[in-house]
C-alpha cells in the first residue's frame, strides 16, 4: 500500500500539516495504493502521428491522414476541445502539434474551427481561454474559436426511435471533418468521460442533453448501473452511444467524417496514451489504460475521507464529483470532507434552484434534531433525508433541467454518511447558501484552509475519543476500490 504524505490541494494551493501527529503515530491513516501508471510517452509527436496515421478501428473509420489526403474537399475541419472546467493538460500539449499537421496535410487555416465543448456550462472568459488552449494557440487562433451554446448555436438534425431530438452544434454539423480531442476520466453517472461525452453533452443542444440525462434516474436515486466507471448496461451510456452513432451516420450521409483522438493523462499530468479512430470504440478500448492510472485501492473503508476537489473545485456543481468519489471509500455513517475553493460559487443556477426544494425539509429536520432525545435522532435524520430525497426526485422527474442530478447525488451520499457528515472547506459560498445544502461548512471563508481543517479534526478527535481512521485523497477522479 502507499505511504501517507499529508499533502492535499486546495485549488492550486498545496496544504499540509493539518493532521495531528498522534493520528499518524497511532497508525490511523489508511494507506492508499495509487495507480501504477504506464510509462510516460517518450515521443509525444510520434504518438500523435500514429494516432493520425493509424486508425485503431479501420473497419469503422480510416485514419485521419487518409481522410484528409484522399477524401477531403476543402470544407470546415473542426476540433472539439474540453471547456474551462476540465484540466486540459492534453489539449495544451497536443493541439499545437495537431494544428501544424492539419495544415501540412492541406487544410487551410481559414477552414479550421476550434469548438469548445461547454455542454450546458457557461462560456469561457479571460484567462480561462489560455487554460484551455495555452497562450500560443489562444493568441494565434482566437479568431477561429467558438464557445458552444446549447440553446443558441444548435440545429435539429433528426431524432432517435424513442423520440429524443438530436440537436448538434451548427459548426460541428457543417464540418466536413469533425475531430474530437479528449482525455478519458471516470464520471459519476456517465461512467466515463471523454470520447462520446465530448459530443453529448459537449456540443449538443439542451433538449438532447436533458433527455439523455434523464436516463440516469431510477425510482429513488440513480438507476442501476449508473455509477462511476460503469459502461455496461448503464442507460446513460447506452443513450449516448445511440446519439453518437446517429451523428456519425448523419455526417457520413452528407460526405462528412467523425474522428476521435483520445488520450489518458496520469496523476502527474503526463500523457500515457494517445489513440485515434472511431469515437466510441477508442473510448471503450482506452478504459483499461484509464483504470491503470485512475483506480486506487484501500484495505478497508475509512471513518473519515478528506478529498481534494482540485480543478473540479471551481464550483459546487463540479465539486460534487469529489463527494461521489469519496462515497466509494467511506464507511456507512462515516464523514466526507471536500476541499474546494468554489471561486465560481454554485456553478449552476438549476442546481441551486433545486436545492431549494429539499432545503425546507432539511431545515425542519435540523430543528427537530436540536430537541430530540438521543435515542430518536437516527430515526428523525433518516426520515428527513429520505423525505428530502423523494421530494427532490419527484421534481426532477416531473420537470428535469440540467443540474438537477447533482442534488440527488449529494442526498444519496448523505443517506450513506448520515446527518451532518458531509462537510466542505470553501471560500465561494455564504451562510445563506449553507442552509440550502446537506453540507456543513468548516470554519469561516477567508481563513487559512489548513487551519480550518486541523481545528475541525482536533475537535472531532475530542468528540470521538481518538477512534477514527482517516483517508486522504488528492484526486477526485480516482475510482476507489476497498478490500484486499
Amino acid at each position: 500500500m502507499g505511504e501517507y504524505t499529508g499533502r492535499l490541494h486546495y485549488g492550486e494551493r498545496v496544504i499540509e500539516d493539518f493532521l495531528p501527529k498522534k493520528i499518524v503515530d497511532e497508525g490511523r491513516t489508511i494507506p492508499i495504493e495509487l495507480p501504477k501508471a504506464p510509462k510516460e510517452i517518450a515521443d509525444i509527436e510520434k504518438a500523435l502521428d500514429d494516432a493520425i496515421s493509424k486508425s485503431q478501428t479501420p473497419a469503422k473509420v480510416p485514419d485521419l491522414r487518409t481522410i484528409l489526403t484522399k477524401h477531403y474537399h476543402g470544407g470546415l475541419v473542426s476540433i472539439i476541445v474540453d471547456d474551462h472546467t476540465r484540466p486540459n493538460v492534453h489539449t495544451r500539449i497536443l493541439l499545437p502539434l495537431l494544428l501544424e499537421r492539419l495544415q501540412a496535410m492541406g487544410v487551410k487555416r481559414d477552414r479550421i474551427r476550434l469548438l469548445i465543448a461547454h455542454g450546458t456550462h457557461r462560456a469561457a472568459k479571460g484567462e480561462e481561454y489560455v487554460h484551455i488552449f495555452g497562450k500560443e494557440v489562444w493568441e494565434s487562433y482566437k479568431d477561429v474559436v467558438e464557445d458552444h451554446d446549447c440553446v443558441k448555436s444548435v440545429e435539429v438534425i433528426g431524432k432517435l426511435d424513442d423520440g429524443i431530438p438530436v440537436e448538434l452544434n451548427r459548426t460541428a454539423y457543417a464540418s466536413e471533418v469533425l475531430i474530437g480531442l479528449s482525455d478519458l476520466d471516470y464520471h459519476y453517472f456517465a461512467g466515463m468521460g471523454g470520447g462520446p461525452k465530448q459530443l453529448i453533452p459537449g456540443v449538443a443542444g439542451k433538449n438532447t442533453i436533458t433527455r439523455e440525462h434523464l436516463k440516469m434516474f431510477g425510482k429513488v436515486g440513480f438507476a442501476e448501473h449508473v455509477e462511476m466507471g460503469s459502461l455496461s448496461h448503464n442507460p446513460v451510456y447506452e443513450c449516448k452511444t445511440k446519439l453518437v452513432n446517429f451523428i456519425d451516420k448523419a455526417l457520413k450521409a452528407k460526405g462528412g467524417w467523425l474522428y476521435g483522438i483520445v488520450t489518458v493523462v496520469d496523476a502527474h499530468d503526463k500523457l500515457v496514451h494517445i489513440a485515434g479512430g472511431d469515437v466510441l470504440e477508442t473510448h471503450r478500448r482506452g478504459e483499461p489504460i484509464l483504470a491503470s492510472v485512475s483506480t486506487a485501492k484501500i484495505p478497508r473503508l475509512a471513518d473519515v475521507v478528506i478529498m481534494a476537489a482540485r480543478h473540479e473545485g471551481i464550483d459546487l456543481y463540479q465539486a460534487g464529483k469529489a463527494f461521489n468519489s469519496a462515497r466509494h471509500a467511506v464507511k456507512l455513517g462515516g464523514r466526507i470532507v471536500v476541499l474546494a475553493p468554489l471561486t465560481d460559487g454554485w456553478g449552476s443556477e438549476e442546481f441551486k434552484g433545486l436545492m431549494a426544494v429539499g432545503a425546507p425539509i432539511l431545515q425542519e429536520t435540523a430543528a427537530r434534531l436540536k430537541t430530540a432525545k438521543t435515542s430518536e435522532k437516527d430515526k428523525i435524520s433518516d426520515a428527513g433525508m429520505e423525505k428530502a430525497l423523494l421530494a427532490v426526485q419527484e421534481v426532477v422527474m416531473r420537470d428535469f433541467k440540467i443540474g438537477k442530478q447533482k442534488p440527488v447525488d449529494l442526498l444519496v451520499t448523505e443517506r450513506k454518511c448520515g446527518w451532518g457528515h458531509l462537510l466542505l472547506i470553501q471560500d465561494g459560498l455564504t451562510a445563506k447558501d449553507e442552509v440550502m445544502l446537506p453540507i456543513a461548512f468548516i470554519g469561516k471563508s477567508g481563513e487559512s484552509p489548513d487551519k480550518r481543517l486541523r481545528d475541525w479534526i482536533v475537535k472531532l478527535e475530542g468528540e470521538t475519543d481518538g477512534r477514527l481512521h482517516y483517508l486522504l485523497v488528492d484526486d477526485p477522479g480516482l475510482l476507489i476500490s476497498a478490500g484486499q
